[in-house]
């Protein structure tokens, strides 16, 4: 686990809550579930078995995590119901419930896995996703965290922060593949080219022979609040990557004519 995110306890936390989200933290890393064993070893200054184990006896009673027959744990189904009622701002309106319709009919349109991101913690998070039924299609589960710098989604999404919060964004450019973007310079002719034509394109930036589309999300007063992006694999025919992309691009578009109509109580006009 990270032990740069590790809090002290000793004057202003509750050890135990502070172990659990330990836990939490690294399962949401490992999404093919681990041991106890595996756990304990992670921590940088382990506690002891027993105390650790009735924590995960607790999560599990919760449904915040499961465990199989093999003593594997992996994040429980609970956390969904419970992110389902995030409320990510004040905007007065739920964009998760908003957008769930225009990604399930984009996903049928276009035949691939449709999601709608956000920026959450300088990272890109995948708010709510749509599966297509096709073979092939990517999967793209909601909860899923990716960087900013890399991805059709997640250049929309680091090209509508300000310039202090772009700044510390692009001051650690890891490279995943070949196709990374890692300059900073490199970048920001990418984000204007991004912001001057409306739509990103990711020839496989973050995973290789994985492309994707992507289009920004705005609201009533123009701001980017989110980006919808469909992954897919590499090897289309130039007229169905045109067609994935158009169909990203009306599909956030129309999102975003929701938005604007959709007025929180408190910003109506009173008698």
């Amino acid at each position: 686990m990270d032990e740069s995110r590790s809090i002290s306890t000793e004057r202003h936390g509750v050890p135990a809550i502070d172990r659990m989200m330990q836990i939490l933290e690294f399962l949401e890393q490992r999404p093919q579930g681990a041991s106890l064993g595996e756990m304990l070893r992670s921590m940088g200054s382990p506690p002891s078995r027993s105390s650790v184990y009735r924590l995960l006896n607790s999560l599990v009673a919760h449904g915040i995590v499961a465990n199989d027959v093999r003593g594997i744990y992996r994040l429980g189904p609970r956390l969904h119901a419970l992110s389902s009622n995030i409320v990510i701002d004040a905007t007065g309106y739920d964009l998760r419930a908003l957008a769930d319709p225009h990604l399930a009919r984009l996903a049928q349109s276009c035949g691939e896995s449709a999601r709608l991101s956000v920026v959450d913690q300088n990272q890109t998070l995948v708010l709510t996703s749509a599966r297509a039924n096709s073979e092939f299609s990517l999967t793209a589960p909601a909860g899923q965290r990716l960087p900013l710098h890399a991805g059709a989604g997640s250049k929309i999404l680091l090209g509508s922060l300000d310039a202090d919060a772009r700044k510390v964004a692009m001051s650690d450019l890891p490279r995943f593949t070949d196709k990374t973007i890692c300059s900073p310079a490199l970048l920001q002719e990418e984000l204007a080219l991004i912001q001057k034509r409306g739509w990103s394109f990711d020839p496989g930036e973050y995973s290789v022979n994985v492309n994707s589309y992507g289009a920004p999300v705005k609201d009533g007063h123009g701001k980017v609040v989110a980006a919808i992006s469909v992954p897919f694999l590499s090897g289309k025919s130039d007229e169905e990557s045109q067609r994935i992309r158009n169909l990203v691009i009306a599909a956030a578009e129309t999102l975003s004519s929701e938005l604007a109509m959709a007025v929180s109580p408190e910003s109506k006009p009173t008698a």
